[in-house]
């Protein structure tokens, strides 16, 4: 592999993430000749899927880009795929699923690859931003739950009119998960 940047570098750990994960989820190696080279449906959506994603994790122009993969290809070839890989993604399900698959793998690894690089201060103003979004979620399930108990007596005022009306409440699927969720007992 020809590498113009730095194999320590945050870039460099990048391409070789995604790599794997492209060759573990889809089981095409890109620094293999024959796969990088092939014309097979599975070889280019690799190739398109890696470009796509190497493009948007890392800071390497096109003409870096295409020198991560052997054989070396063109700036112009990468600029391609990632353009093809950006249309397959609202018109090719099949794409589209392989692309979702690769990228779901790579979040967990680049979540990794950042936390490794982070200073203990960032680590504590991370953990204090998670702390704050928890209260603030905890807060507004308080809020739901409270909401939920005020309409609790609508609920039972709606179900004495629809079963003054007629209609079997023992059915009714809303009022069964309510029922035995929220303490909603027979009126």
């Amino acid at each position: 592999m020809n590498n113009t940047f730095i194999r320590e570098s945050r870039d460099y750990k990048m391409i070789q993430e995604i790599k794997n994960v492209v060759k573990n989820i889809l089981d095409i190696d890109l620094d293999d000749a024959d796969s990088t080279i092939s014309r097979k449906t599975k070889n280019v959506d690799a190739r398109m899927i890696y470009f796509y994603l190497a493009r948007n994790a890392t800071n390497l122009s096109y003409e870096k880009l295409g020198k991560t993969i052997y054989p070396i290809k063109d700036h112009s070839t990468v600029l391609c795929n990632v353009k093809k890989a950006k249309q397959y993604i609202e018109i090719d399900k099949i794409f589209s699923s392989k692309l979702h698959g690769v990228n779901e793998k790579y979040k967990t690894i680049d979540l990794r690859i950042r936390d490794e690089e982070m200073s203990l201060e960032e680590a504590v103003d991370k953990i204090r931003g998670l702390e704050a979004l928890n209260k603030e979620i905890s807060n507004k399930n308080v809020e739901l739950l409270d909401t939920i108990k005020d309409l609790i007596p609508l609920l039972r005022s709606h179900r004495v009119y629809l079963i003054r009306e007629g209609y079997d409440m023992k059915l009714s699927k809303l009022y069964n998960y309510l029922k035995n969720n929220l303490s909603l007992r027979e009126a």
